[in-house]
């Protein structure tokens, strides 16, 4: 019975996870004259936060619950046979043991925000394992010569069977589901909004940062900092980036719509372009990188005043006062006058604007339109 009611929660996550990725509804999002005042919408539950993470689909891109799907299906068939080798069911309870354990420490450890259904589900596998330790205690003392091979066997084929097991559920029943359902963006992934696009080149001095880990491929984004759309879209990003195991530099092209210095914006970002200066201000590495998670992960609140950034990144008072003397400085005001032209005279008028390879995509991108866009 809980091998039974195990399974039914794999299946159960397997439809969530695809929910999750495939029927978000899609946002158009972009700053531009009418610019609305800054927020956030980057709060998430702990259950999209887990499908968000690189371990929702460690292994070939198949998600975590077809491993878990497959393990329990044959351990139900192991348990109704018996009379095969009772060495193989073992290995395949440590296994469960294994792989359960593992993403209970990842909810607590990485994730920060555990899912209450994933540790229900992990809470009764664990049980099935005690439950199976206490009816084989004595499994284990015969043919320990073949217990290495045994295992390495049954490893083998767990993993392959997971793996074609999961391409075929993706290229089967998934399209079924996202039509059955309305999955609107999976039906329509092809049409992605993006067009094709080479961004001219520039001398302009931008600041760089690098998100995720993994293959390294480089981007070009046009921001303006206190955006709502540009911290929500890179939101996205960074945890597509985590999903795809991919790493990304990202070039600034700055276009603060505030018209403090950007005239022909007439937008209402007040304050953009003081920050769009300090930036240009930092040194590449751990001052950008900082400078970075303050405005984009910080919340609205924080965002109030160049005093309380430089406050807030913890820079020495030599530091900030070198910082303060630049942004105030007439070159850097005359290279963020280039940002600002370089956009104007290329039509990028708003941000945020995401240029990879030779495709440009204007406004906020969700995970989805994300996975899309970089793997086409």
């Amino acid at each position: 019975m809980l091998l039974l009611l195990s399974l039914i929660g794999s299946v159960y996550l397997l439809f969530s996870h695809w929910q999750i990725l495939y029927a978000a509804a899609e946002t158009n999002g972009f700053c531009s004259s009418a610019s609305t005042s800054l927020g956030s919408t980057t709060s998430e539950s702990a259950c999209t936060s887990a499908t968000y993470s690189r371990w929702s689909a460690p292994i070939a891109g198949v998600p975590a619950p077809i491993f878990a799907m497959v393990l329990l299906i044959l351990i139900l068939f192991f348990e109704l046979r018996r009379s095969l080798k009772t060495e193989i069911l073992f290995s395949l309870y440590c296994f469960l043991f294994i792989g359960t354990a593992g993403y209970l420490l990842l909810n607590f450890l990485e994730l920060k925000k555990p899912c209450g259904f994933c540790l229900t589900a992990h809470s009764i596998n664990l049980l099935l394992c005690l439950l199976f330790y206490l009816r084989q205690k004595e499994l284990g003392g015969e043919k320990k010569e073949l217990k290495a091979v045994v295992w390495f066997t049954a490893l083998l084929v767990y993993l392959v069977s997971s793996i074609i097991t999961g391409v075929l559920v993706e290229s089967v029943l998934l399209p079924a589901i996202a039509k059955a359902k309305g999955w609107q963006y999976y039906l329509t992934a092809k049409s992605m909004r993006y067009e094709k696009f080479l961004l001219p080149e520039t001398d302009l001095r931008t600041p760089n940062v690098v998100l995720g880990t993994g293959k390294k491929f480089k981007m070009t984004m046009v921001i303006d900092y206190t955006c709502i759309h540009c911290r929500d879209h890179l939101f996205q990003l960074s945890r597509t980036l985590n999903y795809l195991n991919k790493q990304a530099e990202i070039k600034f092209i700055l276009n603060p719509l505030d018209a403090e210095c950007n005239f022909q914006s007439g937008g209402d970002q007040k304050g953009a372009c003081g920050f769009a200066r300090v930036s240009l201000c930092l040194k590449d590495g751990e001052e950008t990188k900082d400078f970075f998670q303050y405005m984009f992960e910080a919340p609205e609140s924080a965002l109030v005043s160049i005093d309380t950034l430089l406050k807030t990144l913890k820079f020495d008072e030599t530091r900030t006062q070198q910082i303060v003397a630049c942004y105030n400085s007439e070159p850097i005001k005359t290279e963020l006058s280039r940002h600002i032209e370089f956009a104007i005279k290329n039509r990028l008028l708003g941000t945020p604007v995401t240029f990879y390879a030779d495709k440009k995509v204007v406004g906020q991108m969700s995970m989805s339109q994300w996975i899309e866009f970089l793997n086409h």
